[in-house]
């Protein structure tokens, strides 16, 4: 029985036997955490070469088929033992386990999906609440699930506070807020707001001040009834606010409940006091570390002895008797509400799950008091007009009061019975002018001038509605002299007639939670922000409007026409606007659904060019009408992707702890996750100038892992987390220049590093203590911005040091007539340059980089740059830097990437000349070539093609004073290589040599190895299968060209390695082209499955590595090297070898000493018995030729392993010596060959100089 079936099996019961998953899961918890960790486990990079424990799975699965029986009987046992109210709890098991901090994150998550799987998801459901949570944690926790694994957030900011005293040289300017603190300007937004309110209190003594707290925004104060907005608790350890508390005899002395007890968005540190209207605050005896994961719902204070009061946590009820100095717990159970009887403060009420509770004592003693629902969430409310009045709502029951202070309930009525999210957004409220007068707030908000017995909807969800708005999904309501104050996810509002009419208050509070932000990179002042409850909004110069309703993703705006901008809300809808935003959308086709947040990129050169990270890499080139799939990847909707703003073909992607990297636009991707810890990646950035630097960030709470670089596209990664504090890092960010400076977002605020310091800053200055989400660069602007997840969108310059002025030119020695550039280098950055050349025209300029700087005189002239930024100024004057001559010649050079090419393929010539050459003329011997791209013979650059041979190249250049000519002697192959071809490997990569590896799926590839055992050298190349993530994967080795024109007799041999490990079957193959790899002929094949002998080792478990020559082929084991006759090919130029692996989970496949030659392998003894010999070989350079029975003329060749000829003589059997000595001593170590070739016949041996 697998899980799926358990959990549906679950929700069943608790239907059925009106229970929850609380009393019976705690049977059996730890059968469902431990099939959810061994689940996920097996899921995970970290263990992908597990999955061969079937068995273990298997036995798994059978003891939870026995788990179910237990779970059946267990909750008949419960359910007729149970003295529960007859009408079943509609919560889901899971909401309970998302307030159990001891559940663990993959238990929720799965059993939540499931009943998603067969429940609505629409308006009303929870199912986005639930998407929420698990967006905010699951980073956080993975790969483990445990949500209690990580430290005190407070603590670990002030110990890096405490140990960074900053840069002296280094200027951080202040962040400055730029909202958004309005959203009336709306453009096309169904459900406008500003940001979350949890609670509302007033000044007792004034109602013109009032207080309110976010979950993740902190606590707010108005002097003028919403007028103007402060806020009060930036500078806290958190900015979550859930309860207020307000002394009525001393306004100036505030209680908070830290943390957010809706959502968990936020994190608590218990209570914190004020004595000084909000300006300062202290922690209480009720303090308790984040890693206690506890929140507070609600606050209350005595009205007579104010030094009395109560807060109602997911720990008990507390009380304190000394104004929060001490706190007791006095009720245990997670007490989500409570109030004092109007009057008589000795009355206390109290709610948790299913319970009423009253005290008569001042909270001495609590009794339960029956009649009342026992299912559901429950909220109470109480009135000054009646005190004896106590309503009570259940979230599956609906309204009930007492009318004898809490000893007896009756029920009003079932209605209004909204959704099933009131675990998320419910508030109650009775009217202190009206005991009659009920409100309720969940979705919408609804009124009773009956008591309960009937309801009136007063306000609905969308934008410009006939009843009334005040944003959807209400989480306080709060009456003051008979006023209505409502607290929803986007606003306050209030009504002074009973909610038939509302007024917004909310303009002015900045507690945007926004997810992502995208930045326009030619205008740094249109921004859109996708944002938690308020959709998607658009700055534009210098004001908001809001575009697109929902929860708002990534969005980017068009950086070639501001009017085009692209949004998402949750889970991948894609939104456009041809008008920016203002109305409207645009048509286009959806790419298919996505995580929660969908990220999206846009093409550096191409705005119609855009990419998706959906479940795969989608791509799309007109705009979101078509869309292409261009990944394979299998692991699941993707958390992020990033491209190099420097080569649009380079994007990487990434999900959990895998991450992706394409070079090619997508054709190909590779697994770059080697070196990268088990941790979630939270974000990707590439350097704006370099597509192989990258950094990615790190979720979760792993001291010393928070963010990688890597400058080789992540096939390396280096720590560069140093002294970050430990806590989530959710981006990162690249500015430019020589000191590569680095920004990072965590948990709480942005942090800096750079080439110039050996560890982070704090980038705060003025930046509340806040969750940042994304941080974007505009590099021309020099600015900043941070995207915060409860205090809105907020801007700062880079961080700049002071001035340091530095450069360089392209050449300091030159000829008259001649033009020069000049690079700046300076540090700083400056944002000023002001140079000065002596003896040249122009002989001042104020670019960053002048170019064409010419000077006419001979002589030696200075050079001065003086650099400014807002920090001071600096000057570096060079004297004598530039030296002019009249009669310096210019120093031709030249180079090629293709000098063994394939006939009639493009070969392109660089020039390299030195001394401002100004004309130049190409001659190529022989003649036969073509120029092609509307080059020719004087082009600096030419583009030629050749037919086969070898050609000499000249080039003569001219300058001012006269010209020059430099020749290459036998430069070009074309065609190929000349035979004999040998290949030792002995380099430091294959492209050194020439060869060409193709990795299709840019994992693992051919690279270059040292080894033992492979004489001449220590080095091989070797495809490296063991560690390989892909089953049948084939990557290729190829030669470069070579050309068989003129040749008989011709035989390939190589060399190769390798040992099978257990029972997998790896396999090599060879292929041979001759028309330049364009088509293939398949020529060898063989692996331990093929015929013969195929492993040169015994059996290895372990990375292979040969230690000795018995380990390769020919020797030990008993496979032989292999010898392959190519006759078929001879006489043909434009050759090429492959070397193509296979991979089946095998081991390591070395390949070495490549050979093609005439009668390759054919023994010294020759068919007239004619033998040569060369002794000793291997040699130190000096060895002999032995010869007998010689008949004839003969040449002896030796050549190199480039195919040059080192050593060559003429003899006949009338001339030949028994024994002749060479002397080679002086060449370079390395192999040889020697050739001995009469009229009839041609014989080769291999010659070793050590």
């Amino acid at each position: 029985m697998n899980l799926k079936l358990l959990l549906v099996f679950i929700h069943f019961v608790e239907r059925v036997f009106k229970t929850n998953y609380k009393i019976l899961l705690n049977k059996f918890f730890v059968i469902l955490k431990l099939d959810a960790t061994f689940d996920h486990r097996f899921a995970s990079r970290k263990y992908k070469h597990n999955l061969s424990n079937h068995t273990t799975m298997n036995s798994l699965r059978n003891y939870l088929l026995i788990c179910f029986f237990i779970i059946l009987s267990s909750a008949i046992a419960i359910s007729q033992n149970s003295q529960e109210d007859q009408n079943d709890d509609p919560t889901p098991g899971w909401v309970y386990m998302m307030g159990d901090m001891d559940a663990n994150f993959y238990d929720v998550q799965k059993i939540a999906t499931e009943y998603y799987r067969i429940n609505s998801q629409g308006k009303g459901s929870g199912w986005k609440q639930f998407k929420r949570w698990e967006y905010f944690t699951e980073p956080r926790v993975y790969p483990t699930g445990n949500r209690i694994n990580h430290a005190q957030i407070w603590n670990e900011i002030s110990k890096f506070n405490a140990s960074n005293t900053g840069n002296s040289r280094m200027l951080q300017n202040s962040w400055q807020p730029m909202g958004p603190s309005t959203s009336a300007n709306v453009t096309g937004h169904w459900n406008p707001g500003l940001g979350r309110i949890n609670v509302i209190a007033l000044d007792p003594t004034d109602s013109n001040i009032i207080y309110i707290g976010s979950p993740s925004g902190g606590l707010w104060k108005t002097l003028d009834e919403g007028a103007n907005w402060t806020p009060l608790t930036d500078n806290q350890p958190v900015l979550g606010v859930s309860a207020i508390a307000i002394n009525p005899s001393n306004t100036d002395v505030i209680y908070i409940g830290t943390g957010d007890k809706d959502s968990g968005d936020n994190y608590s540190i218990g209570v914190l006091k004020s004595l000084d209207g909000g300006n300062s605050w202290n922690t209480t005896g009720l303090d308790w570390t984040i890693n206690q994961n506890r929140t507070i719902a609600k606050l209350i204070i005595n009205s007579i002895n104010t030094d009395v009061l109560f807060a109602a946590t997911t720990d008990g009820l507390y009380r304190t008797t000394d104004a929060g100095a001490s706190w007791f717990k006095v009720l245990s159970g997670d007490i989500d509400d409570l109030e004092f009887k109007p009057g008589n403060p000795n009355v206390v009420y109290a709610i948790a799950p299913r319970k009423f509770y009253k005290s008569t004592d001042g909270g001495d003693t609590f009794v339960e008091t029956t009649g009342v629902p026992t299912s559901g969430r429950a909220q109470i409310a109480v009135t000054d007009d009646n005190p004896y009045y106590v309503y009570y709502f259940s979230s599956n029951n609906g309204i009930y009061r007492s009318e004898d202070s809490g000893d007896s309930f009756t029920k009003m009525s079932s209605q209004p019975n909204q959704g099933s999210q009131a675990w998320y957004d419910l508030a109650f409220c009775v009217s202190d002018m009206d005991a009659n007068e009920v409100h309720l707030g969940e979705i919408n908000t609804w009124r009773s001038t009956t008591g309960g017995t009937s309801w009136t909807k007063t306000t609905n969800w969308t934008w410009n509605n006939p009843i009334g708005y005040t944003h959807c999904d209400i989480h306080e309501m709060v009456f003051y002299n008979g006023t209505l104050y409502v607290g929803s996810d986007g606003l306050i509002s209030k009504s002074t007639d009973g909610g038939n009419n509302w007024i917004n208050l909310s303009e002015g509070l900045t507690i945007r939670q926004f997810y992502k932000i995208g930045t326009s990179k030619n205008d740094p002042y249109k921004i859109l922000g996708g944002s938690q409850d308020n959709g998607t909004s658009v700055y534009t110069t210098d004001h908001w409007h809001e575009w697109l309703g929902a929860d708002g993703m990534e969005c980017i705006p068009d950086y070639t026409n501001s009017n085009i901008v692209y949004g998402t809300s949750q889970n991948g809808v894609f939104y456009k606007s041809t008008s920016g935003g203002n109305n409207g959308g645009a048509n286009i086709t959806q790419p298919g659904g996505g995580n929660w947040v969908t990220p999206f990129v846009m093409h550096p050169e191409d705005p119609q060019t855009l990419f998706v990270g959906s479940s795969e890499v989608k791509k799309t080139t007109n705009g979101m009408m078509n869309w292409t799939t261009i990944s394979n990847f299998g692991m699941g909707n993707l958390n992020n992707l990033a491209i190099a703003e420097s080569n649009g073909d380079y994007l990487y992607a990434s999900r959990d702890d895998n991450i992706y990297r394409t070079s090619n636009g997508g054709a190909s991707w590779s697994s770059i996750s080697n070196g990268l810890p088990n941790l979630s990646i939270s974000y990707i950035a590439v350097h704006p100038e370099d597509p192989l630097t990258i950094a990615v960030s790190l979720s979760g709470f792993t001291n010393g892992e928070k963010v990688y670089t890597s400058e080789d596209g992540g096939s390396n990664w280096i720590n560069y987390s140093s002294n970050l504090p430990n806590i989530p890092a959710n981006c990162v960010a690249f500015g430019i220049g020589d000191i590569n400076p680095l920004y990072v977002g965590m948990d709480v605020g942005v942090y800096y590093t750079d080439g110039n310091l050996t560890e982070w800053n704090s980038f705060m200055d003025n930046l509340p203590n806040v969750i940042v989400n994304e941080l974007e660069i505009n590099i021309d602007a020099q600015l900043i911005r941070a995207a915060t997840y409860g205090r809105g969108l907020w801007e700062n310059t880079l961080i700049i040091y002071d001035p340091q002025a530095l450069f360089e030119a392209d050449q300091t020695l030159i000829p008259t007539d001649c033009s020069i550039n000049f690079n700046s280098l300076s540090q700083g950055p400056p944002q000023t340059y002001e140079w000065i050349f002596e003896g040249a025209n122009p002989s001042t300029s104020t670019d960053k980089n002048p170019i064409d700087i010419s000077y006419n005189t001979p002589g030696s002239w200075d050079v001065q740059l003086i650099v400014t930024n807002s920090l001071g100024s600096d000057t570096l004057l060079i004297e004598d830097y530039i030296t002019v001559s009249a009669t310096l010649l210019p120093e031709p050079d030249f180079m090629t990437e293709d000098s063994v090419a394939c006939s009639d393929n493009e070969v392109q010539l660089y020039d390299l000349s030195l001394y401002c050459p100004s004309t130049w003329e190409w001659n190529f011997s022989p003649s036969t070539v073509t120029y092609l791209d509307g080059t020719n013979a004087n082009s600096q650059n030419p583009k030629v093609s050749f037919e086969p041979g070898l050609y000499t190249v000249e080039l003569t250049t001219s300058n001012s004073i006269g010209s020059n000519s430099l020749t290459k002697v036998d430069y070009i192959q074309a065609g190929g290589k000349q035979l004999p071809f040998i290949e030792d490997f002995e380099a430091t990569s294959l492209t050194d040599r020439g060869w060409t590896v193709e990795n299709p799926d840019e994992q693992i590839g051919w690279e270059m190895k040292e080894v033992l055992g492979n004489n001449p050298g220590n080095k091989a190349p070797y495809m490296n299968m063991i560690n390989y993530p892909k089953f049948g994967e084939r990557d290729r080795m190829i030669s470069p060209s070579l050309n068989f024109t003129g040749m008989s007799n011709l035989h390939l041999r190589f060399e190769y390695a390798y040992a099978q490990r257990f029972f997998q079957k790896d396999s090599l193959i060879v292929k041979i082209s001759d028309d330049c790899g364009i088509t293939w002929s398949r020529i060898y094949a063989n692996g331990p499955d093929g015929s013969g002998i195929f492993a040169t080792s015994p059996t290895n478990g372990n990375d292979f590595e040969p230690q000795s020559s018995e380990d390769w082929c020919g020797d030990g084991y008993g496979a032989q090297c292999v010898l392959l006759d190519l006759s078929a090919w001879q006489g043909v130029p434009n050759v090429k070898i492959m070397f193509e692996s296979y991979c089946h989970y095998g081991n390591n496949l070395y390949v070495d000493n490549v050979l093609i030659a005439n009668n390759v392998g054919v023994s010294e003894q020759n068919l007239n018995n004619e033998t040569f010999e060369l002794i000793p070989n291997p040699s130190d350079g000096i060895f002999n030729i032995s010869a007998t029975n010689v008949i004839g003329n003969y040449d002896i060749i030796i050549r190199n392993i480039h195919g040059q000829v080192v050593w060559n003589k003429n003899y006949s059997d009338s001339n030949m010596p028994t024994s002749y000595e060479v002397n080679l001593s002086e060449e370079a170590k390395g192999v040889y060959f020697v050739e001995i070739k009469s009229a009839n016949k041609t014989m080769n041996q291999k010659l070793v100089i050590k």
